[in-house]
């Protein structure tokens, strides 16, 4: 059996993990995400473009004079996951 997880469940601990870090933080700009998922993951600046543009798109963050903040809706899902845990 192997141990390299699949696809999908690599994407979402990337995606969990970004949103950590935005999360976490005070607003980091585009840069500071870039260097956070490559520092992290080894991800490409492009791959980590698309996740910002997949969770702006989501709903879950919002690009504000250059800098990212979760949103309300990211907030609420997350209350949700861990109130059921």
């Amino acid at each position: 059996m192997s141990s390299v997880k699949d696809g999908a469940s690599l994407r979402l601990q990337r995606l969990r993990s970004m949103m950590s870090y935005i999360s976490s933080t005070d607003g980091p700009s585009t840069n500071d995400i870039l260097s956070y998922m490559m520092l992290m993951h080894g991800l490409k600046m492009e791959t980590t473009g698309r996740y910002l543009a997949e969770c702006s798109k989501a709903g879950w963050i919002r690009e504000k004079v250059g800098r990212w903040y979760p949103t309300d809706r990211w907030e609420r899902l997350m209350g949700a996951m861990f109130s059921s845990e």
